[in-house]
């Protein structure tokens, strides 16, 4: 009787020998004909080749353009309160919509150019003195928002005390979300311009609305703005508190690199010297500069414009 240790053993004995017979009995032909096979364990796999992944298409394209530009529009804390509608039609941007003053406008294009892509800017923009921009007073303000608030008031209300062209101003100033408003009377349509004029450029200010009520015959209106001046002048202009308040402009101004300016005085001339960006930035500062009290002229041959 065979058990089950000794099939074990005999069992693949015999296995071999009936197929090594079998197996060099075929003829080589048959073996050749299999080809190469592939060893054990090796995955035989095809090599296939990927589509190139297609082009964006030239809408596709235009969108991101367009939202390139309308984030860097948005973002900019000067235009946050503009209605600007942005179109892009190949390289080139176009800008639709409503700004309040000149500055603006350009500040957009300015924008827009500098977004990889565009070339060239078609800039339709409408500028609109009147126009309070879009309307954000029913957004609750952040604290950040809330202390800029302030600085843009603190300008605005320093650039009117200081300004000779101020005089016959009574002013008040409120700011909400870069928002300013000016209340009170001025002796002159062209007083009332003007103290716009001094809050559009103040930092911080994103638009103006002008409130101010013109009433020539209203005497204590210049009073009160002579007296303020006198005040805060101490009775008598120095050439060192010119000069602090020329500086101060500078750095509180929105379209001047305050920084880049060195600015002396001697017996109410100021002296301006530096380099700056652009020529409409240099008329900026010497205007500037000659609209603060006490000061006689503005020497600014040593303020120069590079590039």
């Amino acid at each position: 009787m065979i058990t089950l240790k000794d099939y074990l053993a005999w069992a693949p004995s015999v296995l071999l020998a009936v197929s090594l017979p079998a197996l060099a009995a075929q003829p080589d032909e048959a073996w050749q004909d299999r080809g190469p096979q592939p060893m054990v364990g090796q995955l035989e796999t095809e090599t296939t080749e990927m589509p190139a992944a297609p082009q964006a298409n030239a809408e596709v394209e235009a969108a991101r353009k367009e939202a390139r530009v309308e984030t860097t529009i948005a973002l900019n804390r000067s235009l946050q309160r503009s209605d600007i509608r942005v179109r892009v039609d190949g390289t080139t941007a176009v800008l639709e919509g409503t700004v309040d003053d000149e500055l603006h406008k350009e500040l957009a294009e300015t924008l827009a150019l500098n977004v990889d892509g565009i070339d060239e800017v078609d800039n339709e923009l409408e500028v609109d003195e009147e126009y309070a921009g879009l309307d954000r007073d029913g957004e609750e303000r952040t604290f950040a928002q809330a202390v800029e608030d302030a600085t843009a008031t603190t300008a605005v209300r320093s650039r009117l005390l200081w300004s000779r062209d101020a005089d016959g101003v009574n002013t008040e100033v409120e700011t909400r979300n870069g928002q300013v408003t000016l209340s009170g009377s001025a002796e002159s349509a062209e007083a009332k311009e003007r103290a716009a004029e001094l809050a559009r450029t103040a930092w911080g200010v994103n638009s103006v609305v002008n409130n101010i009520a013109v009433e020539p015959d209203n005497e204590t209106a210049s009073a009160d703005a002579e007296a303020d001046a006198d005040s805060d002048v101490g009775g008598a202009i120095s050439d060192a508190w010119i000069t602090t308040k020329v500086r101060s402009s500078f750095l509180t101004s929105r379209w001047i690199s305050g920084t880049d300016i060195s600015i002396e005085t001697n017996e109410g001339v100021v002296e301006l010297s530096g380099e700056l960006d652009s020529e409409s930035e240099r008329e900026l500062a010497i205007e500037v500069a000659g609209n603060i009290r006490g000061v006689r002229d503005v020497d600014a041959r040593n303020l120069t414009v590079v590039g």
